[in-house]
């Protein structure tokens, strides 16, 4: 008796790989087998959805093509097993891991000619989002597709397909964290020392109010001295330092000037790109909350800060 792993390959090489009508139903299966870049895995019926959780979550942390969690006992229902990749592939897409769930109920339908797929087993197959669209892409302008039903590429093509939206949206996220990141690698707080003959200050020995400043330009002198041209944005104040060996670090509060110069305009928007510097553990925000409200009851009513 073969095991499960054994006969998945078996099917892959009888029958996904072989050509048909032109090309295999899966022209990259051979060369990712050959190049051990698959991996089968035999799950178990009471923890099979766990456990491919947890396949999914680690994804993208190997270098594999293809990972396929089978499982002989059926007795997880088709509904709850689609049910479930769906809510999986709408947390793991966007991190360009795509699942797709067989059933084996779902063998009668025909897909490429006359050509019947064989699957015993309930099987989600795991694969790299962003692959899998642009091979895709190229299958689509040599006519790959042209002899699939349409109610197979619908539930194949067409419904990964439908993923492309929050894929996209979270690329577009990344890229727009990657710029605030950058533009905020050229900031610094600028605070000066209440001594300027103290040749080690510490915190004590430094005022707490400053100027957030952005880095225009950095001068090395041959003597080792290193200039350092900045444009100063907003004043700000020394909530509390955290540990550094290497240099000053703290948190620090914003929007206190534009609030007292009744700009208010201008505060709220600071005070709206706290979530931000919230992640980077820049802001206090049970402080930062506060200022909000006090911002939007000048605003609404007017009020005029002393």
């Amino acid at each position: 008796m073969t095991s499960i792993t054994e006969d998945i390959l078996n099917w892959s090489i009888k029958h996904v790989e072989i050509p048909r009508a032109g090309l295999p139903i899966c022209p990259y299966a051979k060369q990712a087998r050959l190049q051990n870049q698959v991996t089968i895995e035999e799950g178990e019926s009471e923890l099979f959805l766990e456990r491919l959780c947890e396949l999914a979550g680690g994804f993208n942390q190997t270098d594999q093509k293809l990972v396929i969690l089978a499982c002989a006992d059926i007795s997880i229902g088709p509904d709850t097993l689609f049910d479930y990749v769906h809510a999986l592939n709408h947390v793991y897409v966007p991190l360009n891991t795509y699942l797709m769930a067989s059933y084996p109920e779902d063998e009668a339908e025909t897909f490429l000619g006359d050509w019947e797929p064989v699957n015993e087993f309930l099987m989600v197959l795991i694969q790299p989002f962003e692959e899998l669209e642009s091979a895709s892409a190229a299958l689509h302008k040599i006519g790959y597709y042209n002899n699939w039903s349409q109610e197979y590429y619908a539930d194949t093509v067409t419904l990964r397909q439908s993923y492309r939206r929050i894929y996209h949206a979270r690329n577009e996220e990344k890229i727009k964290e990657k710029k605030h990141e950058e533009k905020h690698e050229k900031e610094i707080f600028l605070v000066a020392q209440k001594d300027a003959n103290t040749d080690e200050p510490n915190t004590q020995d430094i005022y707490k109010f400053g100027t957030v400043a952005s880095i225009l330009q950095l001068l090395r002198l041959p003597d080792g001295t290193v200039k350092v041209l900045v444009e100063g944005l907003e004043r700000a104040k020394t909530s509390h330092f955290t540990e550094n060996k290497d240099f000053f670090e703290a948190y620090i509060l914003l929007a206190l000037d534009s609030l007292k110069k009744n700009n208010l305009n201008k505060a709220r928007e600071i005070l709206l790109e706290v979530p931000e510097y919230l992640q980077k553990d820049r802001i206090n925000f049970i402080v930062l909350d506060s200022l909000k409200q006090y911002a939007d009851v000048f605003y609404s009513k007017k009020i005029k800060p002393k």
